[in-house]
């Protein structure tokens, strides 16, 4: 395919760039057919997200609230279609606007450049880079915080190529705030678009643009609800992003070198997975390379320039995060929109001058091969993980933990129907899991959380203690783990009556691929945790 694109040749055809468009939506609708039969249930995020999404809020605990609401749209389209497929029906979206991200960093790299080679090169790179594969088949806010991210970029760059139009820095700030309400990562932008426009108005000696600023104003505007829900409910997602990032390990004496050269040095290989082994180290050579050895115009000079400004500020600052405390793989991901542009730009103009230009298409080929059989990876194991039953509980199997949850939500799901009653229990993924499989019947699941910790969305918002109406009425509450004496004191202190339900169907129901089971019991009249 890519011999007959002749990706690297610097005339390549508007018929030539339409055939890729065509293969590149082609490859998005094979990537959302596919979600429809996975074999396996939403993981704990996704259920909690699609939960959310059947309760309308300016923010949630550990994310704000966009991918509630698109999630939201995506139920309402599935219930309007009679489609009752949850797992696809959550994720469906997810291919679609990644599709989207590939177009505008085309479009980018356009404007940048305006060369036909770069453009359909960079589009390709990214459609069929290994984390996009994956984004394309589970519900993530990164899919949609890496579109918002791709049209904030191009946006900015044509609103500096046409310095007099006003509707590219409206565009570019509503992208950020909607970036922001997906995802705080998009803050980031803010950033690197400032170090972008200080370079651009000391090389011409001017002042600051205020169509940037009122770009800004627009971005903090479309952002503003969130910033208002915050303040409301105590920040629970700021103390979310603090937890889970561990900030408090370096500075509470915790802190040590051995571990942080280990956090680091995870973070920055993991990027040759996520990113490709080929392109990430042709991104480390675009960006080390001095350009005095190029002979290249000063206009494709100053557009890799912006491309480097988009893409390491992100980097340095999630390896610095990783040497501080830890960082996640995926935590530095929207880098490589401007990423995908500069490699394909680095790959036309600048590594021929060292190699030939047939082992350039090698490399190339390598590396779109790799993130396409990275995507038929991601697609075909999870159905040989399912194929038996000793598969689908191994314990070299990852996705073992999955089992049980979807089944205990379904039974709950049965039981309401014939008998309606509040359900409680005191386990987040089951929590999440009954917001989805068994809503409406248990929607929203109450919290049994005797410890009092708000760490997660249900203990922070929908503890059994703070409920409405908490003093009175037969619930079920189900239990994750056998419990022992003293629980079932504790429980029996909790409420005026303590009835276990025998349920021969939810006992043979294994939770997360292990011997591990969940216990119904009846309960009225809740008196307060002792």
């Amino acid at each position: 395919m890519l011999s007959k694109l002749h990706l690297i040749e610097q005339k390549i055809s508007q018929k030539q760039l339409r055939v890729l468009l065509i293969a590149m939506a082609i490859l998005t609708i094979l990537r959302l057919i596919s979600v429809f039969w996975s074999p396996y249930s939403l993981q704990v995020d996704e259920a909690q997200y699609a939960g959310w999404a059947r309760s309308f809020s300016a923010g949630y605990y550990s994310k704000p609230p966009f991918i509630a609401w698109i999630l939201g749209v995506g139920q309402t389209v599935c219930s309007t279609l009679n489609i009752h497929q949850v797992e696809g029906c959550t994720r469906m979206l997810q291919a679609p606007a990644l599709f989207i991200a590939s177009l505008f960093i085309m479009a980018s790299a356009w404007q940048l450049f305006e060369e036909y080679a770069i453009t359909l090169l960079s589009g390709l790179i990214f459609i069929t880079l290994p984390f996009v594969g994956f984004y394309s088949l589970v519900a993530t806010t990164d899919a949609w915080l890496l579109m918002w991210w791709s049209i904030a970029f191009f946006s900015f760059v044509f609103a500096i190529k046409t310095p007099n139009v006003w509707w590219p820095w409206w565009v570019c700030g509503i992208a950020v705030g909607l970036g922001s309400l997906t995802k705080y990562a998009m803050l980031m932008f803010i950033i690197s678009a400032g170090i972008a426009l200080y370079q651009l108005e000391r090389s011409k000696d001017s002042k600051l643009n205020p169509k940037a600023l009122f770009s800004l104003l627009i971005a903090l505007l479309v952002f503003s609800p969130n910033i208002l829900w915050n303040i409301s409910t105590g920040f629970p997602t700021l103390e979310h992003h603090i937890e889970i990032s561990h900030l408090n390990s370096a500075t509470s004496g915790a802190w040590e070198f051995k571990k942080a050269v280990v956090e680091f040095l995870s973070f920055f290989l993991a990027q040759f997975i996520v990113f490709g082994p080929l392109t990430f180290l042709s991104l480390i050579l675009a960006s080390l390379l001095k350009k005095a050895k190029f002979n290249l115009p000063q206009k494709e000079i100053q557009a890799m320039q912006c491309l480097r400004i988009f893409t390491w500020p992100m980097l340095f600052l999630i390896l610095f995060q990783a040497f501080m405390s830890r960082a996640f793989s995926n935590w530095a991901v929207v880098a490589y929109v401007s990423g995908s542009i500069l490699v394909a730009s680095f790959w036309v103009l600048r590594i021929r001058q060292y190699v030939s230009e047939a082992i350039v298409k090698k490399l190339v080929f390598a590396s779109i091969v790799f993130g396409l059989l990275c995507t038929i990876f991601m697609i075909a194991v999870p159905h040989w993980l399912a194929s038996s039953a000793e598969l689908r509980v191994a314990k070299l199997n990852p996705l073992r933990k999955l089992e049980g949850w979807k089944e205990v939500a379904l039974w709950t799901k049965s039981y309401l129907h014939t008998k309606p009653m509040r359900v409680i229990t005191d386990d987040r993924y089951l929590l999440a899991e009954l917001s989805t499989y068994a809503y409406p019947e248990a929607y929203p699941p109450l919290s049994w959380n005797p410890s009092r910790h708000k760490d997660n969305h249900y203990n922070w918002f929908y503890d059994l203690a703070n409920a409405n109406q908490k003093a009175s009425g037969t619930m079920l509450l189900i239990l994750t783990n056998q419990p022992a004496e003293s629980e079932i004191a504790m429980l029996k202190a909790s409420f005026e009556d303590v009835l276990q339900i025998q349920a021969p169907a939810l006992s043979a129901i294994n939770i997360g691929g292990t011997s591990r089971n969940a216990y119904a019991f009846e309960v009225r009249n809740f008196r307060g945790y002792p």
